[in-house]
């Protein structure tokens, strides 16, 4: 069952003598004024927690060398060998992705220091991303391809599409319920009672999943990393103009 979070409304109230709208064969007579019309203006949000299903991970293999043939080459074949392990891995989406290579200067040598021939460098890099719901297998796989010469530049909880959509269908319900128990709580307060809603738009906010940084050193044997589920709040704002009548 879904919990709701915070929940803010603002309301402008705007007062027009257009005619009211009435049933087929009940118009105004001509020349005759309908009765005051009001128009509320509001807006309402609503946010849902949800908890992530998807565990995400990049791994990044990286490689120097005074060739960049030489780094490219250690970075390619460490990246085959990790695409294979993962794919063997049932239920594991896999991914390369991000592929560079980068000349690094040197660092200037120190105040007093002899100089000496300046070395470059080539740095190539490439990241492989995984993606599971079941994060003990993911986890233990992420520790395996460390131990190969991955290391690891974030670890964290995600939402999926499906779940996403779920999240923001249901944070956009419980925002019209709000907004519409505002509008019918204004009209009480006015000697007035709600007719009918116009104009409604639905403005969902993305929701973008902090991801952090973890650095993990290559080691001949890693223990698995851990990642904690955390709640994520999915939230729906709408505005519409609410048409009130005596």
């Amino acid at each position: 069952m879904w919990r709701f979070l915070g929940l803010m409304v603002v309301m402008v109230i705007g007062v027009s003598r257009a005619g009211w709208a009435q049933p087929a064969g009940q118009g105004t007579p001509p020349g005759a004024a309908g009765p005051p019309v009001t128009h509320l203006h509001l807006s309402a949000d609503a946010s849902v927690p949800v908890v992530p299903d998807l565990l995400v991970a990049d791994l990044v293999v990286q490689a120097s060398s005074a060739s960049a043939a030489t780094a490219q080459d250690k970075v390619n074949a460490l990246m085959a060998q990790g695409l294979a392990r993962a794919k063997a891995v049932t239920g594991v989406d896999v991914r390369a992705i991000g592929y560079s290579v980068q000349l690094v200067q040197p660092d200037e040598p120190m105040a007093g220091a002899r100089p000496g021939p300046h070395r470059l460098e080539w740095t190539a890099q490439q990241t492989l991303e995984l993606r599971a719901a079941a994060g003990d297998q993911l986890l233990e796989l992420v520790g395996a391809l460390q131990g190969q010469g991955f290391a690891a530049s974030g670890i964290d909880w995600q939402l999926s599409p499906e779940q996403e959509r779920k999240a923001r269908d249901a944070a956009m319900v419980e925002a019209l319920r709000a907004l519409r128990a505002r509008a019918d709580a204004a009209a009480a307060a006015l000697d007035l009672h709600t007719d009918h809603v116009e104009d409604v738009q639905v403005d969902t906010p993305q929701v973008f999943p902090v991801r952090p940084m973890m650095a993990a050193a290559a080691a001949p044997m890693v223990a698995p990393p851990a990642a904690s589920k955390a709640v994520q709040p999915v939230s729906s704002q709408v505005t519409a103009d609410v048409v009130l009548r005596p």
